[in-house]
């Protein structure tokens, strides 16, 4: 047995009618009707008296359930608008007296491959950024450490402290475009016009450390104790891949070569490295070879890129005011924030692993 949990704009009695529709011409699944509330259906899905040899031969044939329930057959990519949430949870231990929490459901959900093909994003929290100067703030980037999120500036560095809702800010003389996160007071800071990556304790507020390149920095990110930058000198770009010792010492230690001279935005998670060129996505292994693209004529102009760790990227599109979601293998995307949740003109974006939360920042 499992709950299945629908939420969106959505009316409950329709969909619960579909699977009950669906239940005549199904051998494997019996479904019930567990609650329907206002843009919420909770459903109890049966297995009928047949052998299923694992999990995820039943998470297999569960998934083409919903697919054959919820998506239109003129839709060949993601549900359509109205449905915005499908969580799984496996009733493993679960009885209907004791019923899972929405995050235990959740962490079922997560382990099924699958699962995003329904993934939704809901706002945790918006809030107004200010220049210290009351100026013009020109934001291309950002990175969210323990309790503090932080945006580059055309001038500097803006800190938003969201245990307290209060900004701080540190200057620089370089135009700082890139951020990425070395630990939860310190972050590596690049520029495009500025051979050298500068290292930056939030403490101090001082630059601890300036690492001297080989050419024009851009995108930068931290991952497994060693920096990763794309780099452009003259008609070359690369990734350039710099340990970091106990001493927090940094060297240059191999090069990741790249296939685009316009590289900008980066980032590398599970031993995955993701870049944007102009209107392509790549996603490489640490060596540089190619495991896939993603390209969309509606979506040109692709900039701030990160990735939940699962092989899924999150993609900010400049010229279609949005968001994309991009499931491993580049075959698959959907829009999962655009103009219609206020969003313009997106630039850097960042996913904390560690909460589950995309923080994408858009110009004023």
């Amino acid at each position: 047995m499992m709950n299945l949990i629908v939420t969106g704009e959505i009316k409950g009695n329709e969909v619960g009618e579909k699977f009950l529709r669906v239940n005549s011409s199904e051998n494997l699944f019996q479904t019930e009707i567990e609650d329907i509330q206002p843009n919420r259906i909770v459903l109890i899905m049966k297995v009928k008296a047949q052998t299923l040899q694992s999990k995820d031969q039943f998470m297999e044939k569960m998934l083409k359930l919903l697919v054959k329930v919820l998506i239109p057959k003129e839709e060949n990519q993601f549900p359509n608008s109205t449905i915005d949430t499908v969580i799984i949870g496996f009733a493993d231990r679960i009885t209907l007296e004791n019923p899972p929490s929405q995050e235990e459901l959740v962490k079922y959900a997560q382990r099924a491959e699958g699962y995003n093909l329904f993934l939704s994003v809901s706002l945790n929290r918006k809030f107004d950024l200010k220049s210290q100067d009351d100026g013009y703030l020109d934001l291309s980037d950002c990175t969210i450490l323990s309790t503090k999120m932080v945006f580059t500036d055309s001038k500097g560095l803006l800190i938003y402290d969201t245990t307290i809702d209060a900004t701080d800010y540190i200057p620089l003389s370089e135009k700082p475009r890139y951020v990425t996160e070395i630990d939860n007071e310190t972050v590596a800071v690049s520029s495009d016009w500025d051979w050298g990556i500068k290292i930056i304790s939030l403490t101090t507020k001082e630059v601890s450390r300036t690492i001297q390149t080989s050419g024009y920095c851009y995108g930068v990110s931290f991952y497994d104790i060693k920096l990763y930058a794309a780099f452009k000198n003259g008609n070359i770009s690369d990734v350039q891949v710099i340990d970091r010792d106990s001493q927090n010492e940094f060297q240059k230690s191999n090069v990741v070569p790249v296939f685009s001279d316009s590289v900008r935005y980066i980032t590398v998670n599970n031993g995955k490295l993701f870049y944007t060129a102009e209107s392509i996505l790549y996603c490489c292994d640490l060596n540089g070879k190619i495991q896939w693209q993603f390209s969309d004529d509606k979506h040109s102009c692709l900039l701030g890129v990160t990735s939940d760790g699962n092989g899924n990227a999150f993609v900010s599109c400049l010229s279609a005011h949005a968001v994309l979601l991009v499931l491993s293998g580049g075959k698959k995307y959907r829009e999962i924030l655009n103009r219609s949740s206020g969003l313009t003109l997106p630039r850097g974006i960042h996913f904390a692993k560690h909460d589950n939360v995309i923080k994408p920042i858009k110009c004023p």
